[in-house]
């Protein structure tokens, strides 16, 4: 599977293949809007364009099938710091 991050003015699409009921190929696509949270004004648009990040690297990781498990000591995890 392959899925595609793209950077937008004000946000990020991801897209990645998959099949409509007939079996037709389509293109799914999910829109991650940078975050509008309060923070350091100086910093503002910086952390709210990795939140934005963030989500749609959640979104990836799951259309790839990786899920949390806390029963497995070794989970992929995403964050800001």
């Amino acid at each position: 599977m392959k899925a595609t991050i793209e950077r937008t003015q004000n946000g990020f699409i991801v897209s990645w293949p998959d099949e409509l009921d007939d079996g037709s190929p389509n293109i799914q696509q999910r829109v991650f809007e940078d975050a509008d949270i309060p923070y350091d004004d100086k910093h503002a648009d910086d952390y709210n364009e990795l939140i934005a990040l963030q989500h749609a690297l959640y979104e990836v990781k799951n259309q790839l099938g990786y899920s949390y498990s806390k029963h497995n000591k070794q989970n992929i995890i995403i964050g800001v710091d």
